[in-house]
């Protein structure tokens, strides 16, 4: 189906770097992603969430949600979680697995508001609903052919040999951060 350029990345530190620096431009586009839990009935439960802020280094995404909402009741249940951010328009993917859990830091509350999150949060910094969930990243994979040249030359071989445009997606990788 996808020609890939898989890496193992597990294994040279340069190669690692350099994957956590093509993840960190990847998240820095792709804010919104959708967030897997394991609800009661041990179902798979996904809903849109907006990141806030993320740490590669220290292994973290943080987001805000509402306190009395059923992600939190699930992650009290079951802390494991899945978040996949995608742009299908540039091909470009990232899907993180790890352990989510719900922190009450007002500081940190204060550090990553913004005023558009009061849409959620009509109270503010005030608002008694408001609570981070921060993710303890295990593993990052990405898929990323943002490159246009290589989209374009692939379009125009397809164009001038009469085959049928098949895009690939040029490099997929995997960081395991859970050291």
């Amino acid at each position: 189906m996808f020609n890939t350029n898989d890496k193992d990345l597990s294994q040279a530190p340069e190669i690692r770097e350099e994957s956590l620096g093509k993840i960190e431009r990847l998240l820095k586009v792709i804010k919104a992603g959708m967030l897997t839990t394991i609800n009661s009935k041990q179902e798979l439960c996904s809903r849109p969430m907006i990141l806030q802020q993320f740490d590669l280094q220290a292994g973290e995404l943080w987001f805000f949600t509402g306190r009395q909402t059923g992600k939190v009741f699930d992650i009290e249940k079951d802390s494991r979680v899945n978040i996949a951010f995608a742009s299908p328009g540039s091909s470009s993917f990232v899907s993180v697995y790890g352990a989510a859990e719900i922190v009450d830091d007002k500081q940190k509350e204060k550090e990553l508001w913004n005023p558009a999150l009061l849409a959620w949060f009509p109270e503010g910094l005030k608002d008694p609903n408001l609570v981070l969930l921060c993710v303890k990243i295990n593993s990052v994979e990405y898929w990323d052919s943002s490159s246009t040249f290589v989209q374009i030359v692939g379009f125009t071989k397809a164009l001038l040999t009469g085959e049928t445009y098949k895009p690939s997606l040029s490099e997929h990788g995997r960081v395991n951060l859970n050291m």
